[in-house]
Parts: C-alpha cells; structure tokens; sequence
C-alpha cells in the first residue's frame, strides 16, 4: 500500500491465474547513544533489566497501562545506556540535569498513543495521570499548578507525570507501587508470541487499561494472575481482525485483505503482476475464528457478473499474517499476506473523515474519469460521462480505520445503476506520504454485483491563514506561487523546481473557469489573502501523462501558493 493506486477493469480472481493480466518502542523518537549521564546520574551502568521496573513506573503514570515487551526492552536498554539511576525518585533529578536523557523520557510525549489520547488539553492530561496513578481525580490546587507548568513551558508532560509520582504519599505511593507491580507481572505474562501480537494497538491499550484501573489499594497482587489471564483472553477475541498485505502464491499477483471485528472479510485484489498495486475488483464475506483459523464458506468474487461464489479459509496470527486459500469455481486460489506498515495504513487507528475530505481524481474503470467530493461531514457525489451518484462515509462504531459506505447510483451505464448498495471505505497514505488516497467497495443488497473505486487525493496544507477576502470560483485571484516536481529523497519531498512568480509578476487568473490545472482549480478555494497553502497534487490533478517545457508526464507536483487579492 505505498504504491500510488488507481482504478481497474474487473477481472474475476478464479481467473488471475490463467487469463487476467513494527516494534512499539520505535513508535517513541529518542537519540540514540551509548554516552553516559554524567555526575547527575548512576556512576556505573547497569543492566537493562534493571531498569525495568522505573520503565513501568513511567508507563503506568503516563499511559495508565503496563510496558508492552518492546517498549520495555527498548526504554529500559536506553536508560542502561544512560547509565540512568534505576529508582524513579532518582531518575526525577537527574532528568533536569541531562539533556540526552531528558530526550528519551520526553519521547513518551511524542509517542502516536499519546497523542491519541490526551491531543491537545493538559487539563485532560492531568486528570489522566492522577487516574492512572491513583485512580482518583486531581485536586484543584495541584491539577491548576501542573497545568501551568506545562502551559507556560515550566516541564513536559513526561516530566510533570514523574513529578507526581515522585511527590505522593502515603495510600497514593503505595496504590502506585502495587499498580506497578501488577504491570510487571503483566508485561511479564507476554510469554508467547500469540500474547505479544495480541498486546498491539490502541483498542488493545484500552482494555489492559481498564484492567489495570481496576487495582487498588487493596488489591492482592498474588493474587491478581487470573485477572491478567482473563485479559489476554479478552485481547485473543480480536481474532483475525486487521488488514494484511500478499500475494497470490502462484503468480505474485497483489492482494489486499481487511477482516473486520464482525467477521466481514474483503479482498481486493489486482491483475498487474508488475508490482504496482491496482486494484480492480474485490471478494466479500463474513466469516468466523476458531484455534487460530479464519473460515468463511460464503465468500462472493465481485471480479464478474454475477458475482462467482466461493469460500476462504486462512491461518491467521492476529494483525501479523493471514495465509490460506480462496475456493472458487475452478479450483483454489492460495495466497500468503502479512501485517500492513503502519505508516501508510493503521488500522487500530480512528477513521478520520478530516483527512479525506476534499477533492480525489478517479481515473478510468467503469466509471470513467471524474472528481471524487467527499465533504466533511462524510458525504460524497462524482459524476462521469457514464455515471453520477452520490453517497455517504460514516467511521465504523468500533473505532477502527474503516468507514461504513452507503453508495447509490443514478440511472445510466453505472455498475448498479438505480440501486443504493452499503460496503466499507478506508483511506492510506501513497507515495511516502504526499496523498491520501481512499478506496470504496460496495455491493448491492443481494450481493450479486459490486462497484469499487480508487481515487487519489489532492493535500492541501496551510502554513499561514490569512485574514482578507476568501478566494472562491469565479473571482479573480492574484497569487504568488512556486512549483517543485515532487521527490520522496528530497528535502520537504521538493525536487526541481519548474516554475516561480515570486521575485518577478504574479500570476492572476479566474478561479473555477478551468484556466488553470484542476489540482488548481481545486486546491485554492477557501483561501484567505495574506494566507501561504501547499498543494501536492497527483498527476490527475495536473498535467496528468503529457510532458510540459521541465514537467516531466505522470510527475506528482508540490505548490506553495500565496494569494495576494481577489478581485
């Protein structure tokens, strides 16, 4: 999935082979070094595993749930590294004294989950750690000191969680030390790679939450193992659930496979053999687990029309690997695939209708070549010389990085043409992370013919917001811009620059009017005057196959754009 994706004629999958052509810890950004924390710090190192007890004190505090085995590992070889004293009291002091080790424990602050978990309130943030820690609310006075000091730059986030550890009594410190403890023994109780799979993601987070602020005071940490046990029971229930990345076995075609946590299972496959992933048509089933196999003996293959039944059954091993084969009309079809990178699709992660809203290009397929307009409320409408229809994008209950699709389709030469069809959604990141490309798949309620597309994207960023006039179709704007080719290994992914106005003429023309490239037309709405926005736009957007003067055909483009007036 980090390869640009477009749309596809159909092709049934039975037919591909004959016919139809991340560890946890690094989630955190420290530096890495092998230097000691000088006078203010342990004089001689000590072994990682010394440390992994101030690893879960911080863990505790700041995200309310135990190490997982790779954040334990990779934090407490840090701290041994640092030569960092191994007590958190200790570790407290010497954090204002060394910047290198100030850096790893800051990097908690940096991590994907806390940001996901506190965004941008301190005041939540506060209430957070005094729940974690204590299991209670914060007291005025102390919840309003510490926030001042992380609003006014006083200490991080990291730093004043530490501080509250550091400075409890009494029932608070002891409530600590046994949430401690039981974190240990969870984190210890990862003692197979099926229990550390499990333990991965932020819907995995929420549950050994719950389960560790459920210790108290007066919790028997001896006793508490069954509790862990039912945890990790819980966690197992997962499944299958994830999206996995592979390949046909016998020819290397490109597969994508999404299983969701009510068993619906989606393949979306592709005829190129070439390496670049384009998808073309989709299976779709529900199915079920059992001792770590997913089965379904009502899959459908919506490649033709109707669509093919079938049947899957794959061994899975939860968010990391699915292999197995695709029953169908003329034999099996077996396939091995593997978890998804992160980067470009999480799936544990919230589906975001933020990031998709806006204009896509959908190029070719049975839909022809049009503008995808997904709104923000979710809402979207495309029409083609072949097809118009309109529909919805609602993220799932479940929290996952899916959404719900309601598609209809107007009369005409549309796939399903009159009728509403219901599917799924996701979006990922292409090219290193320029655009946000989104495929939709539905099926008709019959589940006899399916529809799906992929569009890709146009970003728009904006460095400055302005203040004057908005910039809206049919007004003339005046702008200052610079065009750059876009390049993964570039600095900021800006390769060779074409073309600039600044230093020179601005550039004025009639928005909306197809004057100008419709990543243009597209990507400036909604400006302010005075505001700087930068537009990635995909060749689709641009000057699609055709080379023009130092734009090469097919080039993904970088704008920066400055409006100066609307007239």
């Amino acid at each position: 999935m980090t390869k640009p994706i477009k749309y596809a004629a159909l092709c049934s999958l039975s037919a591909l082979l004959a016919a139809c052509g991340s560890d946890r810890g690094a989630d955190v950004q420290v530096m890495s070094t092998a230097s000691r924390v000088s006078a203010n710090v342990a004089a001689q190192a000590q072994p990682a595993s010394a440390y992994h007890n101030v690893v879960q004190h911080i863990y505790v505090g700041y995200f309310g749930r135990p190490a997982d085995a790779g954040g334990l590992a990779f934090f407490a070889q840090h701290l041994s590294n640092l030569g960092a004293p191994t007590n958190i009291v200790d570790l407290n002091t010497a954090y204002g004294n060394n910047a290198e080790l100030r850096a790893v424990i800051d990097g908690f602050g940096n991590s994907a989950e806390s940001q996901a978990l506190y965004a941008g309130d301190n005041s939540v943030f506060i209430e957070a750690v005094y729940r974690n820690l204590f299991g209670r609310a914060a007291e005025a006075g102390g919840k309003a000191h510490w926030i001042n000091a992380i609003n006014t730059g006083g200490m991080t986030r990291a730093n004043a969680a530490m501080w509250i550890m550091v400075g409890a009594q009494g029932t608070d410190r002891d409530v600590i030390n046994k949430k401690t403890s039981v974190a240990g023994n969870f984190t210890a109780s990862l003692n197979s790679a099926e229990r550390q799979a499990s333990y991965s993601g932020l819907a995995a987070n929420v549950v050994v939450r719950d389960l560790l602020g459920t210790v108290t005071l007066a919790t028997d940490t001896a006793a508490f193992q069954p509790n862990i046990d039912a945890a990790f029971a819980a966690l197992g229930r997962r499944g299958a659930q994830g999206m996995y990345a592979g390949k046909l076995t016998a020819n290397g075609s490109q597969i994508n496979s999404l299983i969701l946590e009510d068993g619906q299972f989606w393949t979306f496959y592709t005829a190129d053999r070439s390496g670049t992933y384009n998808p073309g048509a989709f299976l779709q089933g529900t199915g079920s687990v059992s001792n770590g196999v997913f089965s379904s003996p009502d899959v459908k293959d919506f490649g033709s029309v109707p669509a093919n039944p079938g049947s899957v059954t794959a061994s899975y091993f939860a968010g990391t690997a699915l292999n197995g084969d695709v029953g169908t009309p003329t034999g099996a079809v077996a396939f091995t695939a593997t978890g998804i990178d992160t980067a470009a699709y999480n799936y544990d992660a919230p589906a975001n209708l933020a990031q998709i809203a806006g204009y896509h290009s959908v190029g070719g397929g049975v839909l022809g070549n049009h503008l995808l307009d997904i709104a923000a409320d979710g809402s979207f409408s495309g029409a083609s010389f072949r097809c118009a229809y309109t529909g919805r994008l609602s993220p799932r209950a479940a929290g996952t990085n899916v959404f719900n699709v309601t598609w209809t389709f107007g009369a005409g030469t549309c796939p399903l043409s009159g009728k509403t069809a219901s599917g799924v959604a996701f979006s990922y990141l292409v090219k290193n992370g320029s655009k946000r490309n989104i495929l939709i798949a539905a099926t008709d309620a019959e589940r006899s013919v399916g529809s799906m597309l992929v569009s890709s994207g146009l970003e728009k960023t904006d460095v400055l917001v302005g203040t004057g006039a908005t910039a809206v179709a049919g007004k003339e704007i005046v702008v200052h811009y610079t065009g750059w080719l876009y390049d993964p290994s570039a600095p900021n992914q800006r390769g060779a620059k074409f073309d600039s106005s600044v230093g020179g003429t601005p550039f004025t023309f009639p928005l909306g009017a197809g004057r100008v490239i419709t990543g243009w037309d597209h990507g400036v709405p909604g400006m302010k005057v005075g505001g700087k926005r930068t537009l990635v736009i995909p060749p689709e957007l641009g000057y699609g196959s055709r080379a023009t003067g130092a734009i090469p055909p097919n080039s993904t483009l970088i704008f920066d754009v400055e409006l100066l007036l609307v007239k």
